[in-house]
Order: C-alpha cells, then sequence, then structure tokens
C-alpha cells in the first residue's frame, strides 16, 4: 500500500492522464492526496469520485511554496510508503509497480525513478552538484535565452517523482520550506547525502513527465533568492553532518 501525494498549481488538462495511467498500471492499493494550490477543488474531486475509492482532497486558502504543499501532503498520508508525483506525470506501463510489489523500500533511502519526455526520449533529471559560478551562468543563460546543454550528474535529482518512506522524510525533517521556488529538491538530496543516507536511481521505472521551461524566466526573483540560500543551506548543512559524526 502506498500513499501518492499531488500538488497542482492550475494543472488540470493534466490530470485526468495521469489518472487513467495509474488506475491502469498500478497493482497495488493506493490512496491519493490532491492538494489543490489554485483552485477550489472541486475539478480534482470530481474526477477522483469516479476513478479512485481512496483519495483526499485539499485545498489551500492561500497559495503555498512546493516545499510546504508536499510536507503537508506527507503529513495527511496514512502509508509508510509514500510517492510524490507532479500532476504533469503519467504511467504508460507496470515498471512502477511491480518494482513496489517486489521490492521493499529501505528507511535511509531515497528512490528516484527514471523520467521520460513526452515522445518517449529520456529526461535528463539527474543533476551534478550545484556550483555558484556554473549556477550563475544558468541564470544569466534563462535571462537572455541564450541556449545552455544541461551537466550531467547524479548528485540530485528533479523533484517530480520521488519514492521514500515516511519515516526517512520526517527524520530529514521534509523539504526546507524557506524555499521560494526551485532548489527544494536540491537541497533535499544534499542534507540527505550530507546525513549518511542513500539516494538510488531507479533506472529500470518509467514515468513520463512533461518538463516545462518558462518558469524559469518567469520567476526570476524566486529563483535567485531560492538558489543563494541554497548554498547558504548546502554550507549548513555541512556543519550539521560533521556535529552528528
Amino acid at each position: 500500500m502506498i500513499s501518492i501525494i499531488i500538488v497542482s498549481h492550475g494543472h488540470e488538462k493534466y490530470f485526468q492522464k495521469l489518472i487513467d495511467g495509474l488506475k491502469k498500471f498500478m497493482n497495488l492499493p493506493f490512496e491519493l492526496i490532491l492538494i489543490d494550490n489554485k483552485g477550489d477543488g472541486t475539478f480534482f474531486a470530481n474526477i477522483l469520485e469516479s476513478n479512485v475509492d481512496n483519495f483526499k482532497v485539499i485545498r489551500n486558502l492561500s497559495q503555498y511554496s512546493f516545499s510546504r504543499n508536499n510536507n503537508t501532503g506527507v503529513s495527511f498520508a496514512k502509508y509508510d510508503n509514500i510517492l510524490l508525483l507532479n500532476p504533469d506525470t503519467w504511467l504508460e506501463d507496470f515498471t512502477l509497480s511491480n518494482f513496489l510489489d517486489n521490492e521493499k523500500l529501505d528507511n535511509s533511502t531515497l528512490y528516484y525513478p527514471q523520467l521520460y519526455n513526452f515522445d518517449g526520449t529520456l529526461q535528463m533529471h539527474s543533476k551534478p552538484k550545484p556550483r555558484f559560478f556554473d549556477t550563475l551562468l544558468t541564470f544569466f543563460s534563462a535571462l537572455f535565452k541564450i541556449k545552455r546543454s544541461p551537466k550531467k550528474g547524479d548528485y540530485w535529482f528533479l523533484g517530480a517523482a520521488i519514492l521514500f518512506k515516511k519515516e526517512l522524510f520526517y527524520s530529514l525533517n521534509g523539504f526546507d520550506e524557506n524555499f521560494p521556488l526551485y532548489g527544494e529538491d536540491a537541497e533535499l538530496c544534499d542534507r540527505s547525502r550530507k546525513f549518511g543516507y542513500k539516494i538510488i536511481h531507479l533506472k529500470n521505472i518509467k514515468i513520463f513527465h512533461l518538463l516545462h521551461d518558462q518558469g524559469k524566466t518567469k520567476y526570476i526573483r524566486k529563483q535567485i533568492i531560492s538558489s543563494l540560500y541554497y548554498f547558504y543551506k548546502s554550507f549548513i548543512n555541512g556543519i550539521e553532518s560533521r556535529k552528528r559524526v
């Protein structure tokens, strides 16, 4: 059994595809927790009532961050196994279900399924450790619309799909809610590594994801704040990890 947590920021048009995939390709029982960060929850409740037996719809009175919404979702989950999914993801096969049927999630591991683009090509969702100068170049490239090839790495992964045990999430104190936008997924991986937890890339699991880049230029101010805060927090994580030894 697993709790699936989805946060919508106005992603109504993708939701039916996500639910259709879960109905068709998930064998094990699941509850679905939908947090509506922009609407009144009615649209999602209507779809879930006719498609999912076990669900909760949480309507926010104010709009909150990715971090806060997902932390809230985990707090409402009744199962120990947690799957965080972006609202623009979907399944097209049984690879995720087969993994959950045959493997027991470890209490010290974050699992990241392989993401695929809409056309079936691999999505580069694994990233190297963020470096200040490289982050600065990426920021200005996005600002002036200069195409820059992303670097490969496996230090952190996009937060579009994450599997973990609730106990692990709580031991990490969840996502850092001080991030206004972007960076919280990188910091979670940084904190996990520095505190001795494992990160595993599940290359045999397929989850499709519509990757949107327009927000990188639309929310420049929030991106700058998040980037600066990431490097501050990475420094703090290093100090805290040494205290644990």
